[in-house]
């Protein structure tokens, strides 16, 4: 007994620390950011202007009348506290209008991976188009995806696929808020005016893309897997694990590194066991039955799934000229550990796929070798640094981000837009920095809040760093991919918020005791 007691307790702190090791590397990066940089940016190119210095200003003296005019204070403190479920509703709805009015406002096209999937289905017998979905197969079922969402709806364009990014962006966050709710209905309010606050800026509503694309999926299978432990009926149990099975068999064929937490639960699971004083055959069996539920249904799901994707007529590909996995471990070591246009190109000009997994097999160990044991170690800290450190999500780092040349050309709000998401916008550098801003704050919550030891808490930094350890092996260099494991971090704020207040309490206390002293 002891033993399993302390094997289940090493096993939390190594979880434990191996977090606060990578998410302190990640911390420090954000907080010394170059986003965070006023007037010019050397790095950059850009410079940030007057109006953010203004909007600044007017925070520093909203937060000052509450000092001055207690009054006020109780106002926003009967509207924000009180009444915060009806608050954060209403105000998730503005969100909801507001998002709406900007993709109707800004929806240029998009280059890079993303132009590939809507010109296909524009047209599928572009002999480019069939190059592009040999070589990346991987695309294949998210082009499947967006077709039949455009028969359906009889609609190709830009405008409309924003239009359901925007639709999948908030049922996650639906998904996402009703998994903390289901966790303590207390965290409701808290989480959803978290998630507000996030996506209030996130202009990759405008990307339909695999990355804001499998964030509902990512939610709905957290969702169920929390709603399981609130049922007693073995029958409910089936039922939420069979939505578990499809969600994350959904998620696993728009993006597979998606379902990296799904690997954090089952080792959470079975180190749960350790605390366990007994086992009896009843519980045995109904473990198992449930373990089969999930395997059974999977594997049904996926297998269906595949059946219709190798099948499918609507694009003529080769498989044998799909990219391996072992491509993006490759390009993974390289530069910035990043996308490698001589990496890809190379993909492109061999023809078997045994002749790319030997290419990539044989340059991966070079580079390593090249590097040695410790400069692969600083390596890898600099790749985290760039795996995760910007709070825009590497926005306009992508090659051809936006087609045209991006220099904002018109007038009105769609002409503020543009400066401020364009990347030649003079005023792309505030946007920068709010952003950071907000990433800054979701990250502060969840490094202050080490006191949250429970299951779930860790769960989620077990999940956390899976998502960074996956980045740091394949292809990252930029935080676009951390959009897929959004969910994880703010469920992970919402949980820390109150051993947050709590530690930064005792943390200025005792900066003031110092200062009496």
């Amino acid at each position: 007994m002891q033993l399993k007691n302390r094997l289940h307790h090493l096993s939390n702190q190594f979880i434990f620390r191996l977090f606060y090791l990578l998410f302190g590397i990640t911390y420090i990066s954000v907080i010394t950011s170059d986003n965070f940089i006023l007037g010019d940016n050397q790095q950059k190119g850009t410079s940030t202007t007057i109006e953010l210095v203004l909007f600044l200003a007017a925070l520093l003296l909203i937060a000052g009348l509450f000092f001055l005019f207690p009054k006020l204070k109780k106002i926003f403190n009967f509207i924000l506290i009180q009444h915060k479920v009806l608050t954060s509703i209403f105000l998730f709805l503005i969100l909801i209008i507001f998002q709406i009015s900007f993709v109707t406002i800004l929806h240029p096209e998009i280059g890079w991976d993303v132009s590939a999937l809507i010109d296909t289905l524009r047209n599928v017998d572009d002999l480019n188009n069939q190059a592009y979905f040999s070589l990346n197969y991987n695309n294949l079922p998210i082009l499947l995806f967006m077709n039949t969402l455009s028969s359906i709806f009889k609609m190709h364009s830009w405008l409309f696929f924003d239009y359901i990014t925007i639709f999948w962006v908030d049922l996650s966050i639906v998904f996402s808020v009703a998994t903390c709710w289901l966790i303590d209905k207390r965290y409701f309010a808290n989480s959803l005016y978290l998630h507000i606050l996030f996506f209030g800026i996130f202009p990759w509503i405008i990307i339909p893309y695999t990355d804001t694309w499998v964030l509902p999926f990512v939610s709905a299978f957290l969702f169920f897997y929390f709603a399981t432990k609130k049922v007693v009926y073995l029958w409910q149990k089936l039922i939420l694990l069979i939505c578990f099975s499809f969600f994350v068999c959904a998620a696993f064929l728009i993006k597979p590194s998606a379902i990296i937490p799904v690997i954090a639960i089952i080792i959470i699971e079975i180190l749960s066991l350790l605390k366990k004083d007994y086992f009896s055959v009843s519980k045995c069996l109904t473990g198992l039955s449930l373990i089969l539920t999930i395997l059974f249904s999977f594997f049904i799901m996926y297998n269906s799934f595949q059946s219709k994707i190798e099948n499918q007529t609507l694009i003529q590909v080769n498989r044998e000229r799909a990219i391996p996995a072992i491509h993006f471990m490759n390009m993974g070591v390289y530069g910035d550990g990043g996308y490698h246009a001589e990496d890809a190109l190379k993909m492109g000009e061999l023809a078997t796929r045994a002749e790319k997994v030997e290419y990539s097999r044989k340059t991966l160990f070079k580079r390593l070798k090249k590097m040695g044991v410790f400069g692969y170690f600083k390596f890898l800290i600099r790749k985290q640094v760039n795996n995760t450190a910007d709070g825009s999500f590497a926005w306009g780092k992508e090659g051809n981000f936006i087609k045209g040349n991006q220099l904002p050309q018109s007038s009105g709000i769609k002409g503020t837009l543009e400066n401020y998401l364009y990347i030649y916008g003079e005023k792309i550098a505030n946007f920068r920095f709010i952003a950071q801003f907000i990433w800054l704050f979701i990250l502060s919550i969840i490094f202050w809040g080490w006191q949250n030891r429970s299951q779930n808490m860790q769960m989620i930094r077990l999940s956390i760093i899976g998502a960074f350890i996956f980045l740091l092996l394949f292809e990252g260099g930029r935080s676009r991919y951390i959009i897929q494991f959004l969910p994880l971090f703010l469920i992970g704020a919402t949980l820390s918020i109150n051993d947050t207040k709590i530690n930064l309490k005792r943390f200025i206390n005792l900066l003031s005791f110092k200062k009496i002293n």
